[in-house]
């Protein structure tokens, strides 16, 4: 269950909430926190507890640093993840389908048991990822970094490692995704 004061704080805006975590020492407990569609573009997210929260559809941006914060079964379908910052993190059995993960940092990110169905992960770095039982179906991994990552039973065979999709990807299916 997630603090509810530090959910207050997140809901007071990025640039307060940026400020407070400069200031104090904090590890955000935002676990099976309701943010579904929360613009949370440059929060400092680092080292968040974040498991089972619903940020289905949220915009996290670039600029979100959420290094080695606990994302384990979060519902991240659609979010905007474009460069973000998740290396270290665990993402195990997340959603993920349809999430646009494109140039992120996922450098020795947990995966295991996560649903990346047709998710955006083109450039991403995967370096040391435990992508095991991943289920990767039209997942588009054009230019990812997958060097050392455990694909064991994940199928990559069923993702999209060589064709990088029309430029109308993002635009056309974030709007009919589900």
């Amino acid at each position: 269950m997630a603090n509810e004061e530090h959910v207050k704080w997140l809901k007071e805006g990025i640039e307060a909430w940026n400020e407070r975590r400069r200031i104090e020492d904090f590890i955000p407990d935002l676990g099976e926190a309701a943010l579904a569609g929360a613009n949370l573009i440059g929060a400092n997210l680092e080292r968040a507890d974040l498991e089972g929260a619903d940020l289905h559809g949220a915009d996290l941006g670039g600029q979100t640093d959420l290094r080695e914060a606990d994302l384990s079964y979060a519902d991240l379908r659609r979010a905007k993840l474009i460069a973000s910052k998740l290396g270290g993190a665990r993402l195990n059995d997340a959603k993920l389908g349809r999430a646009d993960l494109h140039n992120a940092d996922l450098v020795g990110a947990n995966l295991a048991g996560a649903n990346l169905v047709r998710a955006n992960l083109i450039g991403a770095d995967l370096e040391g990822a435990d992508l095991s039982y991943t289920d990767l179906a039209e997942a588009h991994l054009v230019d990812a970094n997958l060097t050392g990552a455990d694909l064991s039973h994940s199928k990559p065979w069923q993702a999209d490692l060589w064709q990088i999709p029309d430029s109308s990807f993002t635009a056309q299916e974030n709007e009919t995704w589900t």
